[in-house]
């Protein structure tokens, strides 16, 4: 299965490229989809549901629930924190974090729906961070 936005029997149609044969048909899948990565990078977005985990650090400055900006995301299974004071830690002690997604009316399964683009995490600072500022590193696992 691609990740490709057309599909090949659609790009050897009558209408597109009138081709009958299967013979060039792995190098017109390539095309595709180097095509729709191309669309991919124009739009700053991909338009297939990968699933993945991803990390992404946040500097936060004040106390209360944090809002974290992130790709356009269906559904999480987990989100990981782990907060560091004075550099990186050698082994990050990650806590599990509550969430709540926004915009709250997305619906990203729907047809007419859109993905979430941010998250409210609770608070990463604590009190054994003296600074103003407050550096994380959150983990995303989801689609």
């Amino acid at each position: 299965m691609t990740n490709a936005y057309c599909d090949l029997a659609l790009f050897k149609s009558g209408g597109a490229l009138n081709i009958t044969g299967d013979s060039h048909d792995r190098r017109l899948l390539a095309l595709l989809e180097e095509a729709s990565r191309v669309i991919d990078g124009y739009c700053n977005r991909h338009f297939y549901v990968l699933k993945a985990t991803r990390r992404f650090e946040a500097n936060w400055w004040s106390a209360g629930m944090q809002q974290l900006l992130v790709p356009d995301l269906i559904a999480v299974d987990t989100v990981r924190v782990a907060a560091r004071f004075d550099g990186p830690p050698p082994e990050p002690r990650w806590r599990a974090a509550s969430y709540r997604l926004y915009p709250l009316d997305a619906a990203p399964d729907r047809p007419w729906g859109r993905p979430h683009t941010r998250m409210a995490i609770d608070p990463v600072c604590t009190p054994q961070c003296r600074r103003t500022d407050c550096h994380a590193l959150v983990e995303i696992s989801g689609r």
